[in-house]
């Protein structure tokens, strides 16, 4: 048997003396392709036979501005805290990946039938509340029963109307559509379900302003649950922590803390010192960031139930009336789009509507509405309303009656000319001889343009109508072109709001401009306590117009900020989402600019 004994250390150190010089080059050469190469083939199978998953833990802190009000996504879309912590607390039927794209969440199959009028889903089996109970199709009918009902008055009402939702089993429903809608999936990534055995008991009246659910301790099926919440008069911070239960796997994220700020100022300081590890900020910083483009604008909107700017030729004149190009250049230097319409061209590839900006002819409506320009620089309407009691009527020597008792009762407003002021109504010598002396003594307007050149005594239009302007002029209203604009501090809302008034100072037109915090906004908003509200609104990515137009959001909490109601348009938004034609009516209408 052939044994074969392996070299000992001392003899590879004696076997390595032997090699010449070049020789011992070429092997450290070779054993460095060695290791290297040896190297580089175990990272290769490694990486292809692994992959890299984050590891569970860890804690993100994230500030926000204003304070939240509705964790609760029957409310939450009016505001963009309260629609932060929602997407984490509740579910919808569907979401958007990661590329925006629309895809499953609680839905776990769906088909669409009859043309797209019909929509049958499934629903996952293993979805459980934060407090461990079970969600059912039950739940899904309920929160949409809530959404319709006017009582509630939630925002997302107009997204489901015409819509019916039949329960077909515990985990299985169908949607019935009027019409079909190419929108509809993305109505159900922001349809986030509540849970019926929470709520159900809670009346309409309360369901807004019950502090536990909206607040403290919101029951959702989210990744995230409610942990705790910090208050020092106001809401400070809220703790979020991983839901154990969640249906789609354990976040990786263990604790999400969001911290609530009054200024931008204050939040952009948290940010710069560490204290918060993201935020939105609108003005840029030194600071590692993300940007991305949204369908947001905003917009000066005129609350219509004004009894001026319920007109739609001043809206007109308004509009005509402000160049901004003006406000692109020199406040937003150019970063931003100019429209005249909501819908967003630019956005959604729709042909560009042309913003156009006419001094002269916004001035000429104006005026054609009898808007002129006092002595301050002010426009304003004078109307004379119509006094009943007035002289009516052509009078003459010998007539009677009441219009003879005016006559005389206005003529004894001058003794000079009616001495002695009898109100006899009896048209006599005395009266004519009066009548005769009030003609010459305003001449010019009386005789001179039927080119009589003496008085005859008879009371005909150009008499009746001097007379009536002395002695029975009705009362006079003067209508002043004066606004109360009001906006937020937000980003550069103040200097644009600045840039508008000294704009409209121009046209003879004033404002007066009033700044608020993101919650003092709010309650304006609420009560809809502007005639100008210079704000700015978000939209969803497909071009849904509805919840900001429709004639049943005019009320808090809907977005209807201009108060517009158009019973035409309600009916296009209503059954197709004809945009084209919706853009073309609110244009028309000038509601919005």
């Amino acid at each position: 048997m052939l044994k074969i004994k392996t070299p000992s250390f001392n003899q590879w150190v004696q076997s390595f003396k032997a090699f010449s010089f070049v020789e011992k080059i070429l092997f450290f050469v070779f054993l460095a392709l060695f290791i290297s190469s040896s190297i580089f083939i175990l990272n290769d199978t490694y990486n292809k036979n692994t992959i890299t998953v984050p590891a569970y833990g860890g804690s993100f802190k994230e500030g926000l501005i204003g304070q939240p009000k509705h964790i609760n996504p029957i409310y939450s879309s009016a505001s963009d805290v309260d629609k932060e912590i929602v997407e984490l607390i509740f579910s919808g039927l569907m979401k958007y990946g990661e590329n925006n794209e629309i895809k499953n969440d609680l839905i776990e199959s769906y088909s669409f039938s009859d043309n797209g009028k019909i929509f049958d889903f499934k629903i996952k089996e293993n979805v459980l509340w934060h407090d461990k109970k079970p969600l059912t199709m039950n739940d899904i009918v309920f929160t949409l029963n809530i959404i319709q009902d006017q009582e509630y008055l939630s925002p997302l009402r107009a997204n489901f109307q015409g819509v019916t939702l039949e329960k077909m089993s515990d985990f299985e429903g169908r949607f019935k559509l009027i019409d079909p809608y190419g929108g509809f999936l993305e109505n159900l990534v922001n349809l986030k379900i509540v849970p019926k055995h929470v709520l159900e008991n809670i009346p309409a009246q309360n369901f807004a302003s019950d502090k536990n659910f909206n607040i403290l301790s919101p029951i959702g099926s989210g990744p995230y649950k409610m942990y705790k919440v910090k208050e020092n008069g106001s809401i400070h911070s809220i703790y979020l922590r991983a839901n154990e239960n969640y249906y789609d796997g354990l976040p990786n994220i263990k604790e999400i803390v969001f911290s609530f700020y009054s200024k931008e100022s204050d939040l952009k300081n948290a940010l710069i010192k560490g204290k918060v590890d993201g935020a939105h900020l609108t003005t840029n910083i030194e600071y590692n960031h993300i940007s991305y483009t949204t369908p947001n604008y905003f917009g000066l909107f005129l609350n219509t139930k004004n009894e001026i700017l319920e007109n739609a030729e001043i809206r007109e004149a308004l509009k005509l009336g402000i160049n901004k190009e003006v406000i692109l250049n020199e406040i937003l230097l150019n970063e931003g789009h100019l429209t005249s319409s909501p819908v967003l061209p630019y956005f959604y590839g729709l042909e560009e509507s042309e913003t156009v900006f006419d001094l002269n002819k916004s001035i000429e409506i104006l005026e054609n509405n009898d808007f002129e320009l006092s002595d301050d620089n002010l426009r304003i309407q004078k109307i004379e309303k119509v006094n009943n009691s007035n002289i009516n009527q052509d009078l003459k020597f010998g007539d009677k009656g009441k219009q003879v008792e005016k006559l005389q009762e206005c003529l004894s407003n001058f003794p000079e000319i009616y001495p002695s002021q009898k109100v006899t109504s009896y048209f006599g010598n005395e009266t004519k001889e009066a009548v005769i002396k009030f003609q010459e003594t305003y001449f010019d307007e009386i005789l001179k343009p039927s080119n009589l050149s003496k008085g005859n005594g008879n009371v005909g239009l150009s008499t009746r109508t001097k007379l009536n302007d002395l002695c029975f002029k009705g009362e006079s209203t003067e209508t002043k072109l004066e606004f109360n604009l009001k906006t937020t501090n937000y980003s550069i809302l103040p200097n644009v709001a600045e840039n508008i008034k000294s704009q409209f100072e121009k046209l003879g037109i004033k404002l007066n401009i009033e700044t608020y915090d993101n919650n003092e906004i709010k309650q304006v908003i609420r009560e809809r306590n502007y005639d100008m509200l210079l704000f700015g609104e978000k939209l969803t990515l497909m071009p849904n117009p509805l919840p900001y137009w429709h004639s049943t959001q005019i009320f808090d909490p809907g977005l209807n900020l201009s108060l517009w109601q158009n019973e035409d348009s309600d009916k296009l938004l209503e059954r197709i989402r004809l945009y084209y034609d919706f853009n073309e009516e609110l244009i028309a209408d000038l509601k919005e600019f």
